[in-house]
């Protein structure tokens, strides 16, 4: 690779990092214990059982189980998609991918700004 390809993937490399770092949305989100309880199970469930995805039934017993009403799973939902934590296809119809693995979306990153 020549240094004019490898200075422009460097760029692009910061201007990645930079966007992560200092995304406005992320500054100062605070969310539930309950939700932050919920986000390291979901983790689990992705690292151990290595499942791409949570369908709406699986993600409403979770919640549930950790005392969030249904009419403040949505609010959960949000918040965590907000913080990264997984992807969430709720509005898609006939989608019962509700809550998605981010480690898929992340090797995809990786490899094509590698």
């Amino acid at each position: 690779m020549d240094n004019g390809k490898f200075g422009r993937l460097q760029n692009f490399q910061q201007k990645v990092s930079d966007m992560l770092q200092h995304n406005p949305a992320w500054n100062c989100q605070v969310i539930s214990i309950r939700a932050y309880k919920i986000k390291n199970e979901l983790r689990s469930i992705f690292k151990e059982i290595k499942n791409d995805y949570i369908d709406s039934e699986r993600f409403s017993r979770i919640a549930y189980n950790h005392g969030i009403p249904k009419e403040k799973r949505d609010m959960v939902l949000e918040h965590l998609r907000t913080l990264g934590i997984f992807l969430c296809y709720k509005d898609i119809p006939d989608c019962n991918m509700l809550v998605m693995n981010p480690e898929w979306i992340a090797n995809a990153i990786y490899r094509i700004i590698n």
